[in-house]
């Protein structure tokens, strides 16, 4: 198999068909999580604080603010889980949308914004499907692994439990690899071979059995991409770093603090917005490679 023509054209759809990264945005960036921790200060006065603070008073203090800000907190709530369903919503729109686009960009059709959405909306729900029982299957693996470990280890036999984790890992890892490449199959075969989800779950089971080897290797290719990316990220970071250090100590000559606040927030927006471009792209390109790799697969 050539993997370089695989990646090269891969790269090539990638770059030349610039509302692929519409949908790799989705795809990609918006199934991630950004954690933040802030800490410091003098914890001393905290603790003999909380020391002073029992679970009774915090209970009654919550209680009030609960029922004081009622109508609040289902707002809030109402709007974060609106927002978590309309992403979730994109997200699968756009892998269906991916696969199809690429499949069709590789066999010369037409392909636009509109064509992906409306092939993301006819599979949408197999999509779906086969997310959740993919998800499903891992949920359950985990709840009966962990369960006799977690017990183990209140019952503090260490030793038992450290040795049923080692167990349960050496079964854990190849189900979750099976797994991952079973739902990276099973949906190229629902948009390409328009197969329902159990029926493309065991072709997928298949086709990963039969080509276990290429498939690590274009995943020990994206694993080198991901890298990439990071390097230019740190690289854009740099070059972003020094020139807005100097115009934040300008805006502070000019206008003292805030205007190292202004320079600085102008800063993290510009990052930020290319990391999210950068996300885009490698998801679009992830998501290419995979498409045709899975092409090549089927031909072999």
């Amino acid at each position: 198999m050539d993997y370089f023509a695989i990646v090269k054209k891969a790269f090539n759809i990638t770059i030349k068909n610039k509302y692929l990264w519409l949908f790799g945005f989705f795809a990609g960036v918006s199934g991630g999580s950004y954690n933040f921790y802030s800490g410091g200060g003098d914890r001393s006065a905290v603790d003999q604080k909380m020391g002073d603070y029992n679970f009774q008073q915090f209970s009654s203090d919550a209680k009030y603010f609960f029922l004081d800000n009622l109508a609040w907190i289902i707002i809030v709530g109402a709007l974060f889980v609106s927002l978590i369903i309309f992403f979730l919503v994109l997200r699968i729109l756009s892998q269906g949308a991916l696969i199809g686009a690429v499949n069709n960009i590789d066999n010369s059709k037409k392909s636009g914004v509109r064509a992906g959405f409306k092939i993301g909306k006819k599979y949408f729900w197999r999509i779906f499907g086969l997310g959740f029982l993919s998800g499903a299957v891992v949920f359950l693996t985990i709840l009966i692994l962990g369960t006799p470990i977690i017990f183990l280890f209140m019952y503090e036999m260490y030793v038992r439990g450290i040795i049923l984790a080692l167990l349960g890992a050496v079964i854990f890892i190849p189900l979750m690899i099976v797994i991952n490449y079973m739902t990276l199959y099973g949906s190229r075969y629902i948009v390409l071979n328009d197969e329902k989800i159990f029926q493309s779950l065991k072709s997928a089971f298949g086709l990963f059995m039969k080509n276990i080897w290429q498939s690590i290797v274009f995943s020990l290719i994206l694993i080198l991409a991901s890298i990439a990316a990071m390097i230019i990220t740190l690289l854009i970071f740099c070059a972003l770093a020094m020139p807005f250090v100097l115009l934040g100590f300008l805006a502070y000559l000019v206008a003292n603090w805030l205007g190292v606040v202004v320079v600085g927030g102008l800063g993290i927006i510009i990052f930020l917005g290319l990391i999210f471009v950068l996300g885009a792209i490698l998801a679009t390109f992830q998501s290419s490679l995979w498409t045709l790799a899975f092409k090549e697969l089927i031909k072999r």
